[in-house]
């Protein structure tokens, strides 16, 4: 067995992640390369630290929250809009965006039982879902510039297998399931 395997395999094991190569021996020796270099290229130690840290219960004091700055662009000049415009079609059309949508809460605050994401908005001419308005934008940004963003959706343990069901039973509004991962993060399983 080479060495770049026994080496990935020990990271794998030290951080409970083994199935990440469970059908490594169904790959071709190209797949197998890809698969082993990606793995590497995580960093296993910070993700957990960043997880872990996200759970810690911090207790801020209203005087120290303060609004980030931003400006609205209702603001901006049009020539600045332009600008600003070319540069985000420029990462777009060169492949260099993705949607990531953190969608791990519940409805319940809208009176709704299920994913937010799924809660649908009372909008002329037909209701239409939180995830389907995203949908419909990246669909029509891909046809106007020929690209197919990807679309990153992370869920929660409470709503994972809820979002998933729901995006196949919309035929994920018909746009591309491969470049589309539903995860929920301890998991490893993508839609």
């Amino acid at each position: 067995m080479d060495s770049k395997f026994e080496k990935v395999q020990k990271i794998l094991t030290k951080y409970n992640q083994e199935h990440l190569i469970k059908f490594y021996f169904e790959l071709s020796q190209e797949q197998k390369n890809i698969l082993l270099d990606q793995i590497l290229d995580i960093d296993f130690e910070n993700i957990l630290n960043l997880y872990d840290n996200s759970m810690k219960e911090e207790k801020f004091l209203l005087s120290e929250i303060s609004p980030l700055n931003h400006f609205e662009d209702r603001e901006l000049y049009k020539k600045d809009i332009e600008f600003y415009s070319k540069i985000g079609e420029e990462k777009i059309k060169n492949n260099a965006y993705a949607v990531v949508t953190m969608a791990g809460g519940q409805g319940t605050r809208l009176g709704y039982k299920g994913p937010k994401g799924t809660y649908e908005l009372d909008l002329e001419p037909k209701k239409k879902s939180l995830f389907q308005i995203i949908c419909e934008d990246i669909k029509r940004a891909n046809d106007k510039f020929n690209v197919t963003i990807p679309w990153y959706i992370m869920t929660s343990l409470e709503n994972d297998g809820q979002t998933k069901d729901y995006f196949i039973k919309h035929d994920f509004f018909r746009i591309s399931k491969r470049k589309n991962k539903i995860f929920y993060p301890r998991e490893t399983s993508t839609y």
